[in-house]
């Protein structure tokens, strides 16, 4: 998960609802045994609310926010930025 967030930070793309139930998680088996050896694959999922940041912040003007999982910038200023999506996942 942290590698996929470190993937979107480089291509400057805030998620705005990154969530564990915007996860998905798929075993990663072992294709000499064909058996389970306990690792997963995560991905992320639902880039529906997801933008591309020019700046620092980006500045939201709709009323869709997932306001349980937003940080206080969020809910008083509408100001998404990386670490909005950092707070929401934790």
């Amino acid at each position: 998960t942290c590698a996929g967030m470190i993937y979107l930070q480089k291509q400057k793309i805030i998620h705005r609802d990154l969530a564990l139930r915007n996860l998905l998680i798929q075993p990663h088996f072992d294709e000499e045994n064909s058996k389970s050896n306990q690792m997963f694959i995560v991905k992320i999922a639902d880039f529906g609310l997801s933008r591309i940041l020019i700046n620092q912040v980006y500045q939201s003007t709709s009323q869709q926010i997932p306001l349980r999982w937003s940080p206080p910038e969020v809910l008083k200023k509408r100001e998404f930025s990386l670490f909005s999506d950092i707070w929401s996942f934790g």
